[in-house]
């Protein structure tokens, strides 16, 4: 090999490489379960943020971290989970109202334009399971704690 030269070669045909069936955008990297926001987590967790995606990562296994209870703002890695199944309650329907009502975060007074936006806001139930594998390990390990 002279000066200059790689050892790497660039293929220019791109026709011969396979892409992803799906966007990664779409794929979860972590699910994070706020301190007083659900009923019963991990296993059921209730959301109104990213329900396009769902389906994409039904029985996919996601990282998942929850606040602690003693610790505000502070999250715990507790293992990597993948979704079962999940089912849309249409905002205003009396599942997303007993839904509210129930969680202890709704107990903390909010304006009327909060209540609003969450009652009248489409809402996914989402069933999870544990996932015991072995090979996959803490995405937190080896990182500073204090980030």
């Amino acid at each position: 090999m002279s000066p200059g030269d790689s050892a790497v070669e660039a293929d220019d045909n791109t026709a011969d490489h396979e892409h992803p069936q799906r966007a990664l955008r779409d794929e979860f990297c972590r699910i994070m379960v706020h301190d007083k926001a659900h009923l019963a987590p991990p296993k059921e967790l209730w959301t109104r943020h990213n329900i396009t995606q769902l389906d994409m990562n039904v029985g996919r296994p996601v990282p998942l971290f929850q606040e602690s209870a003693a610790r505000r703002h502070a999250f715990e890695f507790l293992g990597w989970y993948r979704i079962v199944r999940w089912e849309l309650c249409k905002g205003g329907s009396k599942e997303v109202r007993a839904f509210v009502a129930k969680r202890k975060v709704s107990q903390v007074d909010k304006p009327w334009e909060y209540w609003t936006g969450v009652l009248g806001h489409d809402w996914a139930r989402v069933e999870l399971e544990k996932v015991n594998d072995s090979s996959l390990c803490n995405p937190m390990e080896g990182r500073s704690q204090n980030r």
